[in-house]
């Protein structure tokens, strides 16, 4: 029944039913167009990621530093250093005179992936048989602090076939694994895919037709090394292994787990677990090793556990607890990210 000012009762409610209906079609439609546009040409523009993780060292509003400027201050500071100095690198870890076939006191390995090869890469040894790898300053200027892109361009490996490589104004080879700073070895193991911009780094194409003789440099993507192996025990096998090797991954007592049954070789589900004891499995994402120090410096590679996790406790300690790294029995430069 209609009234003189129109529909009224059962189609009047119908009438705001469906207009309310199409209203969130429309702006959920309008939301959909708005991120299909920004994963389109928004976020390869900022290099598949939502954030690049760095400002040069300048805080937010809330004094906050983004993440990679935040790693920087942080790895300078345990360092007994300034953000502005020259960058804490695997070199000084090393402590062997940057001799990449000499012992290390202190080895600081991480895993990053090559997204445009498809495979996974060892850092600081990224090259490997894959050729010489290449930086654009450019680029590197909006990823990483001022300091550490101005340490690679001075420190940058000299450039190998020059005569058969087109390396354009601006991109350099990057230093050798000694003079990396494990800042770029950090930033670009946890590149975590669409929320951390990816890292680019440049190879000779020999599969295309060199121009004026010369190949060019393609641009690789690297991301997470979790995208081709999340738990990279493997970087601490050797044929003859001179100690062993502990890794430990823990997961909450609710998570089911397998083993092997010894006695009949059959997988069955772990069963009859004491309440509240936390499950392990073997291996480990990021690992220090280093050779075995007095037991009144602790340091990782310890034969003495009890020494292990001392080191562990102290160098995770945040500022403002009375512990300065002056006060560590242990070289600070091991840091709390070798844990």
């Amino acid at each position: 029944m209609a009234s003189a000012g129109g529909l009224s009762g059962v189609p009047r409610a119908v009438m705001i039913i469906a207009a309310l209906i199409l209203g969130l079609l429309t702006a959920i439609l309008g939301v959909a167009l708005g991120v299909f546009r920004d994963v389109r040409k928004r976020l390869p523009q900022n290099r598949y990621g939502l954030c690049s993780g760095s400002s040069d060292m300048r805080p937010d509003r809330a004094g906050v530093l983004p993440l990679t400027d935040w790693l920087h201050d942080f790895f300078q500071n345990l360092a007994g250093s300034t953000p502005t100095d020259d960058p804490v690198t695997f070199g000084d870890l090393w402590g062997n005179g940057g001799d990449e076939n000499a012992p290390r006191d202190i080895e600081l390995v991480l895993m990053t992936t090559s997204v445009t090869r498809g495979i996974s890469h060892c850092f600081p040894f990224l090259e490997g048989s894959w050729g010489q790898l290449y930086f654009d300053k450019g680029e590197f200027d909006a990823l990483f602090p001022k300091s550490v892109v101005d340490w690679m361009v001075k420190h940058a490996a000299g450039i190998r076939h020059r005569d058969r490589l087109e390396v354009p104004e601006g991109f350099h080879p990057i230093p050798k694994p000694a003079d990396l700073p494990i800042l770029l070895g950090a930033r670009t193991s946890l590149s975590f895919p669409v929320l951390l911009s990816a890292v680019p780094l440049y190879a000779a194409n020999f599969e295309r037709a060199p121009e004026n003789g010369k190949y060019p440099l393609e641009r690789c993507w690297f991301s997470d090394g979790g995208l081709t192996s999340n738990f990279p025990i493997h970087f601490f096998d050797a044929p003859l292994p001179g100690r062993p090797t502990f890794g430990i991954n823990l997961v909450p007592d609710t998570v089911e787990t397998t083993e092997i049954d010894e006695t009949d070789d059959r997988l069955e589900r772990v069963k009859d677990r004491q309440a509240g004891m936390p499950r392990a499995k073997v291996g480990i994402r990021f690992g220090c090793r280093a050779t075995t120090a007095p037991a009144s410096r602790p340091r990782p590679g310890s034969t003495n556990l009890t020494a292990w996790w001392d080191f562990s406790a102290r160098c995770s300690t945040p500022r403002g607890t009375g512990v300065t790294p002056s006060s560590w029995p242990c070289p600070v430069i091991a840091t709390g990210w070798c844990m």
